[in-house]
């Protein structure tokens, strides 16, 4: 038994391709191929919200039972949301052994509502632990225009790889490619300088009304890892606020006496650091550090690492 609601044509939307698709329902098709039946959608046409009309080939829907068309774009590129119609005569469904089906004037309606959601990514970066955690936070739903509920998309295929620095080792195949949502590297597994992550998430979405909407979503974040200052800038730039320090002091009593002070609340912030990287505390570490290096303002990283360097931790 073929109801009315199995009958009517269904519509797809690819934005990727930037198409649309009538399409017959699979379980109808099945049933058709499987008995050796004849299917036909006589006088159909789809019409856009803009009022375009696209004839529904009868020859064509009879074949392969669907049929695909560009789809109408707006001036930013993107498929046109709206209401798009599906209207006919006659749906006929002949399955042999069983029935004919004929399906008089089976009009649907189908409200395109969908605004790609944003990739949101992460990027966590411990210096001394050493860690690098990338993880991808996007909320991937989107809002059904019928039920105003949400709709979580079925994946249909999921990339979350991180690319290393080009001049880390092994480069371009040092590239660590995942399904996972966070990814988390250890030591000798990040490198000094910038690594980017990438999603692509390949997502199906079936709307209260039937309507199906498929689309890739994309996005990157570039994060540098700047390990190799760390430490060194401090010293390099305590070094240098004690210099500056000590030809101020038989020449300008006030700015020595100002250097004087950023350097000793300097030092005991170095202290505070070190004291934290013995105890095992490395995110407050690095916290107190990046507050000297800000607080210095003339860090002489001389003793930097080039790009590609394992992180291999500092004070362990």
């Amino acid at each position: 038994m073929i109801t009315s609601a199995q009958a009517e044509l269904r519509l797809s939307f690819d934005m990727v391709a930037k198409t649309m698709t009538v399409f017959v329902l699979e379980a109808i098709v099945e049933e058709i191929v499987a008995s050796g039946g004849t299917y036909s959608a006589t006088g159909y046409v789809l019409t856009d919200p803009l009022g375009e009309t696209y004839t529904i080939d009868e020859e064509t829907m009879a074949a392969g039972y669907e049929i695909t068309f560009n789809a109408p774009i707006d001036s930013d590129g993107k498929v046109i949301n709206g209401v798009y119609s599906i209207d006919g005569y006659n749906i006929t469904i002949d399955i042999p052994g069983d029935d004919t089906y004929v399906f008089n004037y089976l009009d649907n309606q189908y409200t395109l509502s969908y605004t790609q959601p944003t990739v949101v990514l992460t990027a966590t970066v411990d210096c001394i632990t050493p860690s690098f955690v990338s993880t991808d936070t996007t909320d991937y739903r989107v809002v059904d225009p019928t039920s105003q509920g949400y709709i979580t998309p079925t994946t249909v295929a999921y990339e979350h790889n991180l690319n290393y620095p080009a001049t880390s080792n092994g480069y371009p195949t040092n590239v660590t490619e995942t399904d996972d949502l966070i990814i988390t590297r250890g030591s000798g597994e990040f490198y000094q300088g910038t690594q980017t992550a990438i999603v692509s998430h390949d997502v199906s979405y079936t709307f209260v009304d039937g309507l199906i909407v498929t689309d890739t979503i994309e996005g990157d974040l570039e994060t540098l890892v700047d390990c190799a200052t760390l430490l060194c800038g401090i010293t390099c730039g305590l070094n240098s606020l004690y210099t500056a320090m000590q030809a101020a002091k038989p020449k300008n009593n006030k700015e020595y006496q100002l250097l004087k002070e950023s350097f000793v609340l300097n030092q005991a912030k170095a202290m505070l650091a070190w004291m934290n990287l013995t105890c095992g505390n490395s995110t407050e570490a690095t916290d107190i550090i990046a507050d000297i290096r800000a607080s210095i303002g003339n860090c002489c990283d001389d003793c930097s690492a080039e790009d590609g360097s394992p992180i291999t931790g500092i004070g362990t």
